[in-house]
């Protein structure tokens, strides 16, 4: 967390330096950072490998930010994705049940159901990644089940989820533990 917070802030500051019109954005990406720094600094153990991953992958896109084109659209974008995923997983702390973060496992588990018609269909390959990496075509967090046992944990934050079967493949965005609850289903209607 602190690499993340350190290249915010090397973001931020050159933003200001060079007078780019993502100041505002990195401003509220660092206080977000910063927030959930503090959360994450009083729990009793640290995070999961895969809450980590996912933070090296928030530091990667500030400074890719920091190092483009200032004022591009996408930089504007890969911003709000940044602060939206942040927000996310600062949520899922605060929300936890009993309102001690120190307890959450920093990991969600995620039961995928499909239905056509109001009635179950099996059978869907399911896969998730970070939104910012949602054009990978590797993913980073295959289900080894298919719809509808199809259970994974995943850290906090927003993800596209992939489900493929035979020639049909079907993406959407979800954000995932917001609510600070350890299970979220996620029901799809086809």
């Amino acid at each position: 967390m602190s690499t993340f917070l350190a290249a915010t802030a090397s973001a931020l500051e050159r933003a200001r330096f060079l007078e780019r019109p993502e100041q505002f954005q990195l401003g509220q990406v660092l206080s977000q950072g910063v927030e959930l720094q503090r959360l994450l600094t009083d729990r009793a153990q640290p995070a999961p490998p895969e809450f980590q991953h996912s933070i090296a992958d928030l530091t990667d896109v500030v400074q890719k930010v920091d190092s483009s084109v200032a004022g591009s659209e996408s930089n504007s974008q890969d911003l709000e994705l940044v602060l939206r995923d942040l927000q996310i997983k600062r949520d899922h702390l605060l929300r936890s049940f009993g309102g001690f973060p120190f307890k959450k496992s920093l990991r969600v588990l995620v039961k995928i159901t499909t239905y056509k018609d109001g009635q179950l269909v099996d059978g869907y390959e399911v896969a998730f990644n970070p939104l910012r990496s949602a054009l990978d075509r590797q993913p980073r967090f295959p289900v080894s089940s298919t719809t509808n046992n199809a259970r994974r944990e995943l850290p906090p934050g927003l993800y596209v989820m992939t489900l493929k079967r035979l020639a049909v493949e079907i993406s959407r965005t979800v954000e995932i533990g917001e609510d600070g609850s350890d299970e979220q289903p996620i029901r799809v209607d086809l």
